[in-house]
């Protein structure tokens, strides 16, 4: 060996030389070091914004699933900015949404989530814009809206305390063209959840309600003589909810009836999608021998025609299983109302 009486020669070598040496030495090691640290630091660096520029800026993909729609509107706190007109909401241009729910819609500070219907909107790609149409002279000064898509924010828009006027002197219409929806943050940032494995009864209300104001929208019926809830569901048995809707229609020249409609929802599964159909679909008129002439006809031909819309509606809820392969899940209607899904 070399150095046959030492047990490290590097160590002997470094303590023999002198001092200034042994400074240049360490302050060379630690430059090393410092340059190191700067390296991995910028590279932790350019790794971190390159995480958050994908995260910002890969927007979700067009074939995303939609199994949800849901509008949050604010109308304004300011004087007369509610309004009793009409109000629909267009996703794209085969979409068309009224805007009816068993309340009083869009009075001065108020703040209401609505479902929308999924009619001709089963993809991310179908949402091509957001248009907000009102009609009649009653002007609505509109603070807020956003737009969820699967329970998750994708769009959203303020227009400060001071409101957007639509209608009476303003355009009655306020439009979200493709390329803007797109170009939100909120758009960017989103990523599909979790398919849910509950749904709740009062989600279910919320769809059916908004099916139902849809569809009546001008038709004779109206939200009227309401007794609780406009729509209101309760179990009938592991697989089936009854509902009930309260409804009045309007008579000219007479007092305007009130219409009591119930029917089933059935919950099943087919190829691992989760299907809702309705029966024993009834419509019940409180009425007296007049009315029963003026308005037989009528209620016959509405309730038809709004049993076959719920049903073809309901087809449109897209609830899948998780794995994305034909397995049903176990359906439990819970005693509450609502609806369980497992595995």
């Amino acid at each position: 060996m070399l150095f046959p009486s030492l047990e490290n020669p590097i160590k002997y070598i470094i303590y023999k030389k002198p001092l200034a040496i042994k400074i240049y030495i360490l302050e060379e090691k630690m430059e090393k070091r410092k340059l190191l640290f700067s390296t991995i630091s910028f590279a932790i660096t350019v790794t971190f914004f390159m995480f958050i520029s994908q995260k910002v800026f890969c927007a979700p993909p067009e074939n995303l699933p939609i199994w949800r729609v849901q509008f949050k509107l604010r109308t304004a706190n300011v004087k007369d900015a509610g309004t009793d007109d009409d109000i629909k909401v267009e996703l794209n241009n085969k979409h068309t949404n009224w805007i009816d729910y068993a309340r009083d819609d869009f009075e001065r500070n108020d703040t209401f989530t609505y479902d929308l219907v999924l009619d001709n909107v089963k993809f991310l790609s179908n949402i091509t814009q957001i248009k907000i149409t009102k009609t009649g002279s009653d002007a609505w000064c509109l603070r807020s809206f956003e737009l969820l898509v699967n329970g998750k924010t994708i769009y959203f828009q303020d227009f400060g305390s001071s409101g957007r006027w639509i209608g009476d002197g303003h355009p009655s219409v306020y439009t979200v063209d493709y390329a803007t929806l797109r170009n939100n943050n909120y758009w960017k940032n989103y990523t599909l959840p979790s398919i849910p494995m509950l749904i709740t009864r009062a989600e279910i209300e919320s769809r059916i309600e908004a099916i139902i104001g849809n569809y009546i929208h001008g038709t004779p019926l109206y939200w009227g003589h309401l007794h609780g809830r406009g729509v209101e569901a309760w179990k009938k048995n592991g697989k089936t909810l009854h509902f009930d809707l309260d409804l009045a229609l309007e008579v000219k020249y007479w007092f305007d009836p009130e219409v009591d409609i119930d029917f089933d929802l059935n919950i099943s599964c087919t190829n691992g999608k989760i299907v809702l159909g309705t029966s024993n679909f009834d419509a019940d008129v409180d009425w007296d021998w007049f009315t029963d002439i003026v308005t037989l006809s009528i209620v016959n031909l509405v309730s038809d025609k709004m049993a076959k819309k719920l049903t073809s509606s309901l087809q449109t809820f897209s609830y899948t299983n998780n794995t994305g392969l034909p397995i049903c899940p176990n359906i439990t209607v819970k005693d509450n109302g609502d609806i369980q899904f497992s595995f």
